[in-house]
């Protein structure tokens, strides 16, 4: 415990203007964030996540913040794969404007052709406030138990 205190970043040492705390969503104690920050890209793809795994009505400061995809997750693909789409969508619009959207795409999960309550998601955005001449693309599985997996990768746009 001694040794993981020390291991924690002070404010005066963080050099970014817009960070996070890492979250750990591994849930492995040796793969600990703890203390650990996230900045640029980083921090946006977190944001990203985040918003997307919390439920509307979730947070009390700000009961609009979030997305309603949980009444989605047992229908059949045909009716939830647009809800959902449109639920992340409206999310990522209203309540992270450092991003903006190229698409957002979601599809059942291959793995769970009799359970209809996990759906893979495939968002592509880039930054507002960037140069990039690259759209990145966060992969991430929502069901209705956890936020489980969250892979960003940039994706090169044909000029």
């Amino acid at each position: 415990m001694a040794d993981e205190l020390q291991s924690y970043i002070t404010r005066s040492a963080i050099p970014f203007v817009q960070w996070s705390m890492k979250v750990n969503r591994d849930g492995i104690r040796e793969k600990s964030s703890l203390g650990q920050i996230v900045s640029q890209i980083e921090e946006l793809e977190q944001g990203i996540a985040n918003l997307i795994g919390t439920p509307v009505l979730s947070v009390p400061t700000m009961p609009q913040k979030g997305t309603d995809l949980l009444p989605h997750m047992d229908r059949p693909p045909a009716i939830a794969i647009p809800k959902i789409s449109v639920g992340i969508w409206d999310g990522l619009t209203d309540w992270h404007p450092r991003i903006q959207l190229v698409d957002v795409q979601v599809k059942p999960k291959e793995l769970a052709a009799t359970d209809l309550s996990e759906f893979t998601t495939r968002i592509r955005w880039q930054p507002v406030e960037s140069m990039l001449a690259e759209i990145l693309q966060t992969d991430i599985t929502v069901s209705r138990n956890a936020l489980l997996a969250l892979k960003t990768q940039p994706v090169r746009v044909a000029a």
